[in-house]
C-alpha cells in the first residue's frame, strides 16, 4: 500500500500538482521546481508572500551540480556529515532554478532529507521537489497529517497520511556563499555542531533581533512565522513575576493560559489552562512538543498565553528563535 501511494504521489507531482507528503522533520507540500504553475500554487496554497524562497529537496549528492554553480569545497564535508538529514544549504543557483523558486535571488537553499519514503518519492518522481512546510504561512509547522487536513484540507491534490515526523522540526538552514558563512535559521543540526566544520560560521543579524533585512535566502528571514491565532506573550520564569502579569493582563483578558516546563507548571496560581512542554533538563523533547503545543493553545479559546524562555544556546537558540516569531509581545 505504501509503495502504491508513493508512486501515486510522484505521479501527481510529474503532472504538475501538489503533494503533501512527510519528511523526517515536519509535513512538506512538494512540486516539480520546474513547473512553474505547480510552484506558483504552492504560494497560493499556504498564502505564502512571493519573495518567501523554497527549499529544493534531492535524493542524492550527484544532482547538486545540476542546481548549484560555484560549488565550494566545504560542502562535501558537510554533506558526508549530516546530509542526508536537516541541514539546508544555500548556494549560488544554476540557470535550471527558476525564480519564483528562489524568490527572484540569485542563491538556491538545497537538502536531501533523511526519510526512506520522501528518497523513495523523488527517485520515482526524478525530479527535483520543492516545498514549504504543509501549512498556512503564519500557522505552527505541521507534524502530522491532521495538522495539514486542519490548515488545507481540500486545497492540496494529495496527502500522504502515513505517520508522525520523527524530528517534529525544521531543518538547520546555513549560507556558504559568503565569508565568513552564515546561519540563518536554526533548528535540526546546532550552531555548535556546524562549528565543527564550520568554526567561523556567524549568526544572521535576524537571529539576533538586530535587524530585520530585506535580502532573503531562506524561508523564515522576513515574516512572522509559527504563531496560533491566541495571543502569545513570551516571559522569563527566573526574572519576571508571572503573578504580577497575570493580575495586569487579567483586566485584559479573561482566559490566561500558560506554556510551562516540569520545572514549573504546578506553580501557577489563576490560569485557566496549562500546557507542558516538557523538562528544561530535556530540551530536544521540548523541541518536539513545540509545535504541536502551538497548534493546541487555539482548541481552549483562551485569550492570552504566555510561554517560559529558554537559554538560548544549542537547541535552545532555534526553540527560542521560533517562540520570538510566534509571539505578539516579549
Amino acid at each position: 500500500m505504501l509503495k502504491q501511494n508513493i508512486k501515486k504521489a510522484a505521479s501527481i507531482i510529474k503532472n504538475g500538482w501538489v503533494v503533501a507528503f512527510p519528511t523526517e522533520t515536519v509535513y512538506w507540500l512538494w512540486a516539480n521546481i520546474y513547473n512553474k504553475d505547480a510552484i506558483m500554487r504552492i504560494f497560493e496554497i499556504k498564502w505564502r508572500a512571493s519573495d518567501n524562497p523554497l527549499i529544493v529537496h534531492i535524493d542524492n549528492i550527484d544532482k547538486l551540480t545540476t542546481l548549484a554553480i560555484e560549488i565550494p569545497k566545504i560542502t562535501y564535508e558537510l554533506a558526508k556529515k549530516f546530509w542526508p538529514g536537516p541541514l539546508t544549504i544555500v548556494f549560488k543557483k544554476s540557470d535550471s532554478v527558476i525564480n519564483e523558486v528562489s524568490a527572484w535571488s540569485d542563491t538556491v537553499a538545497i537538502r536531501i532529507p533523511n526519510n526512506s519514503i520522501a528518497i523513495e518519492l523523488l527517485k520515482i518522481a526524478n525530479v527535483p521537489i520543492a516545498a514549504p512546510s504543509a501549512n498556512l504561512s503564519w500557522k505552527p509547522s505541521p507534524t502530522k497529517a491532521s495538522h495539514v487536513k486542519d490548515d488545507l484540507l481540500n486545497k492540496v491534490d494529495y496527502i500522504l497520511d502515513w505517520w508522525e515526523t520523527i524530528i517534529w522540526v525544521e531543518s538547520t538552514v546555513i549560507d556558504i556563499t559568503v565569508s565568513p558563512p552564515i546561519l540563518l535559521r536554526p533548528w535540526g543540526v546546532s550552531l555548535e555542531e556546524l562549528r565543527e566544520l564550520l568554526p567561523n560560521i556567524q549568526l544572521h543579524p535576524n537571529l539576533k533581533w538586530e535587524s530585520q533585512e530585506n535580502i532573503i535566502k531562506s524561508p523564515w528571514m522576513k515574516y512572522r512565522h509559527y504563531a496560533p491565532d491566541t495571543n502569545l506573550f513570551l516571559f522569563n520564569p527566573l526574572t519576571d513575576d508571572i503573578e504580577l502579569l497575570i493580575k495586569k493582563y487579567k483586566y485584559l483578558w479573561n482566559k490566561i493560559g500558560v506554556i510551562a516546563t516540569l520545572e514549573t507548571h504546578d506553580k501557577y496560581n489563576n490560569i485557566d489552562k496549562v500546557f507542558l512542554l516538557w523538562s528544561r533538563k530535556k530540551m530536544t523533547d521540548i523541541s518536539k512538543n513545540l509545535f504541536n503545543i502551538l497548534r493546541e493553545v487555539d482548541k481552549y479559546w483562551l485569550d492570552l498565553v504566555f510561554c517560559e524562555t529558554f537559554e538560548e544556546k544549542w537547541i535552545g537558540l532555534a526553540v527560542m528563535d521560533r517562540l520570538k516569531r510566534a509571539c505578539e509581545k516579549k
